[in-house]
């Protein structure tokens, strides 16, 4: 069940574990992938610290969880989580939030907040640092899908991939055990509504206002989203009419009108490329794999990609949505000029013993509901 726009599963995650004094402190354990991979953690039965500069809570997480007011870039601030908690392992995920600072400054804070991470590693002594970084290192290697052994450009088209190169390079001359994960598209609960990178987040909070608008929120079934059990119980909205809606909104409604009145892409306000797609991974599953790379023993490789493993179309989004919520039709272009999507090779961390369990439709479905249920991310 739903309570208070808080999962029912999140208020009832233990956060009494076996794990003695063994501490894990995850940076922007509130964020997006930081909630799903703090959760992953306690689901694993580890004691987690998510640290947050100015967030107090998420609602993927239980309401009782500690939550540390830590900024990276600061050595006191860190100092000071290490003289209250004995830290044996870090997850690095906070970042200076994209074109909030000038571009020197936003890339002098993520180098300032990993270096400081780091010194504070080497002063505790912790077991394993896993510093998080993205498919977009691997802009410009022509050879698909792509691997963590291939060679990567010295260049880079964008700054978000030209400071992951160097944070990688500087992580692991560190002399720590630093695991560096390159992860893919991720989507799902508390991802941003519209991404420069993939067209899904649109299409899918389209899908889910439409319906909302149309037939009001669902009461009669819960989000399968993170109950980790498959129990089978559907996640079908109600209320499915004939009336059909499009990607621009319901029949009445203006063009470019969203109804939503949140500020937030809660309508596809632009057709896309039913041919074009992305490596992606929904949410829960990247959580679980980042939270596998921090705990696991004997990892051969210091590097692992994290992603779907496969080229997932727009065409094959919109088709789990239609399926979904059959009313609802995401606009689609077609013709990519036979451009190759690029995608990540996820045999290395498969064979580490992680396996994504959330498939296209399930996910799809998952996520409108959690939308629908009013959350805004």
């Amino acid at each position: 069940m739903l309570t208070s726009s808080r999962l029912h599963f999140a208020s009832t995650l233990s956060i009494h574990t076996t794990w003695g004094d063994r501490l894990i402190l995850v940076t922007g354990g509130l964020g997006f992938i930081g909630s799903h991979t703090t959760r992953a953690l306690l689901q694993a039965g580890a004691e987690v610290l998510p640290a947050s500069r100015t967030r107090t809570e998420s609602p993927l997480l239980p309401s009782a969880l500690e939550v540390a007011k830590l900024d990276c870039t600061d050595p006191e601030s860190l100092s000071a989580v290490g003289r209250r908690h004995r830290i044996t392992a870090i997850v690095h995920l906070a970042a200076v939030p994209l074109g909030r600072e000038p571009l020197l400054a936003e890339l002098r804070g993520n180098v300032d907040a990993l270096l400081t991470v780091l010194s504070a590693a080497a002063r505790w002594n912790v077991g394993r640092v896993v510093v998080a970084s993205s498919i977009g290192v691997y802009a410009g290697v022509e050879t698909l899908p792509w691997h963590e052994n291939a060679p990567l450009p010295v260049t880079s088209p964008h700054p978000i991939p030209a400071a992951k190169k160097s944070a990688e390079i500087l992580s692991l001359a560190s002399g720590l055990d630093v695991i560096v994960a390159r992860i893919g598209g991720i989507w799902g609960p508390l991802g941003r509504p519209a991404s420069p990178f993939l067209a899904a987040p649109g299409m899918i909070h389209a899908a889910a206002r439409a319906s909302t608008h149309s037939h009001g929120p669902s009461d009669s079934s819960d989000p399968e989203y993170g109950n980790g059990a498959g129990s089978g119980r559907s996640t079908e909205a109600v209320g499915r009419g004939p009336r059909t809606t499009n990607a621009a909104g319901d029949e009445g409604r203006r063009r470019g009108d969203s109804g939503g009145g949140d500020g937030h892409a809660d309508a596809q306000r632009t057709a896309v490329n039913a041919d074009g797609g992305a490596d992606m991974l929904y949410a829960p599953d990247c959580g679980t794999a980042l939270a596998m790379l921090a705990t696991a023993g004997g990892l051969a490789h210091r590097v692992y990609n994290v992603g779907g493993g496969r080229p997932t179309t727009n065409g094959e989004v919109a088709a789990a949505i239609t399926r979904h919520s059959p009313g609802f039709h995401p606009s689609l272009t077609t013709g990519n000029g036979g451009a190759l999507i690029p995608y990540l090779d996820t045999t290395r961390i498969r064979g580490a013993g992680w396996h994504a369990q959330w498939q296209l439709d399930r996910a799809v479905a998952d996520y409108i509901e959690w939308l629908k249920f009013g959350h805004e991310r």
